[in-house]
């Protein structure tokens, strides 16, 4: 490590490598062999430690650094990087010190008073992640756990004019110490920071602008007008309105972050539904004290309708083949054919009871209405074809069927021909009505 060293005492002022070897003398051979131990620490960035600071000329921030590679459980000679050109950003613990120093003193600067607006509205970018949600369509409710970020400048914040040494930004864990904006959920009902040991929250005061960035975790609930005539197939779009309580337009301007991941979520937000899509728009108001800038976050919400094809709509199926299946029981079993097609119709009744007890409750038609109301109606018009073909083979013998005084133009063939295909009949009618309500059911 002695050469190393003597290497970098030497190397007091470089700019890149090549500058090394003409300041230092190095030979065209050692300076290849640097070439390409530089190469391969920015390409794979094996192992970067702490970097420090050379004893070069200047003093200020961004100026050549000492770093230790190692690679292969080698020590490596000390390169002249620059922390800018790494791809990330380092926090410094001299940076937070003077922060905090500056924050901590009332005389220098004040967290009730905003950065100067003179030039124009604090201008806020937000960024916002979806990790999960709760989705109570019968309170017509939504919880979402979200990570929510806000980005501003507040240029009485310099780290420059502050401190010189070493790291991008500033971390400060109590963002309680400065100005912070006051966004608010306009359709909240219940809001919740989340909170381990500490509250989940952090504050960064970056060099570059916008220098500000605090960072937190909460739980919202908000009220979302739904729309269940589809259901159980039904998509909801529930908008999340961000606003400032108490500055106006003329003072902060909300808007979310223009980068690609400013607003992100996992696909699966609920164990019912499931995020689809989400779109961004403004919802600026004007009130009696003035104009209050505003965001808002509307998302796509699609029920998981899997269960309802394996818990209603087969078994409800099911149903209408096994009352069928009493066409193939002789006419003269009558208490057979009845007690088959009576069952399947109380069970379908009480089926279609427990359907609409966990069904959200609307003043109009919903989709799973008409497909219980069709089925629960077949089945009773195979009860009712039983009971009055039943009866009239009973009375045959003693006088003409009822259906036979009903229709007495009709030739008796007809007749019998009526009895014989009346339950294919009213089958064929359900099968028809299965294809209708698919078709419906996929134009959403």
């Amino acid at each position: 490590m002695s050469c190393i060293e003597d290497y970098v005492t030497q190397c007091a002022v470089c700019e890149d490598v090549k500058s090394e070897a003409q300041h230092c003398r190095r030979s065209p051979a050692q300076t290849q062999s640097l070439t390409e131990h530089l190469s391969h620490a920015r390409s794979s960035l094996v192992v970067v430690t702490q970097c420090r600071a050379l004893q070069t000329r200047s003093t200020s921030f961004g100026d050549f650094r000492k770093t230790k590679i190692l690679n292969n459980g080698e020590a490596a000679v000390g390169y002249c990087l620059d922390v800018a050109a790494l791809p990330f950003r380092v926090a410094s613990t001299q940076v937070t010190e003077a922060l905090l120093g500056v924050l901590r003193d009332p005389t220098v600067y004040d967290k009730d008073v905003m950065p100067d607006s003179r030039a124009g509205p604090v201008n806020v970018s937000i960024q916002i992640y979806f990790r999960n949600g709760q989705v109570d369509d019968l309170k017509e409710e939504v919880k979402v756990d979200m990570t929510f970020r806000m980005k501003w400048h507040d240029p009485r914040l310099k780290i420059d004019r502050m401190s010189s040494g070493e790291g991008t930004y500033g971390a400060i864990n109590n963002p309680d110490l400065v100005w912070l904006p006051d966004p608010f959920f306009r359709q909240a009902v219940e809001t919740e920071q989340q909170k381990t040991i500490n509250p989940q929250s952090y504050l960064r005061i970056y060099r570059d602008e916008p220098n500000m960035l605090y960072s937190t975790r909460i739980i919202v609930k908000f009220s979302c007008a739904m729309n269940f005539s589809a259901y159980p197939h039904d998509t909801q779009f529930c908008s999340i309105p961000i606003a400032s309580y108490g500055f106006t337009a003329d003072n902060i301007e909300l808007n979310f972050d223009d980068s690609s991941n400013a607003i992100s979520f996992k696909p699966s937000i609920s164990k019912n539904f499931g995020m689809v899509g989400l779109d961004t728009d403004r919802c600026d108001s004007i009130t009696a004290t003035g104009k209050y800038s505003c965001v808002r976050a509307v998302l796509e919400l699609k029920r998981q309708s899997d269960p309802y094809i394996t818990n209603v709509y087969v078994p409800s199926a099911c149903l209408v083949i096994v009352a069928f299946m009493s066409e193939f029981i002789p006419r003269k079993e009558f208490l057979a054919k009845m007690l088959l097609v009576l069952a399947c119709f109380l069970v379908h009744y009480q089926s279609a009871k427990d359907v609409e007890a966990a069904a959200p409750v609307a003043s109009y038609v919903k989709a799973i209405d008409c497909f219980m109301g069709v089925t629960q109606l077949i089945l009773f018009s195979l009860l009712l074809k039983v009971i009055v073909c039943s009866c009239s083979i009973a009375q045959k013998n003693e006088k003409a069927a009822i259906i036979d005084h009903m229709v007495s133009e009709v030739p008796r063939t007809l007749v019998e021909r009526a009895r014989t295909y009346l339950g294919l009949v009213i089958f064929g009618l359900y099968v028809l009505f299965l294809f209708s309500y698919y078709c419906y059911v996929c134009s959403f």
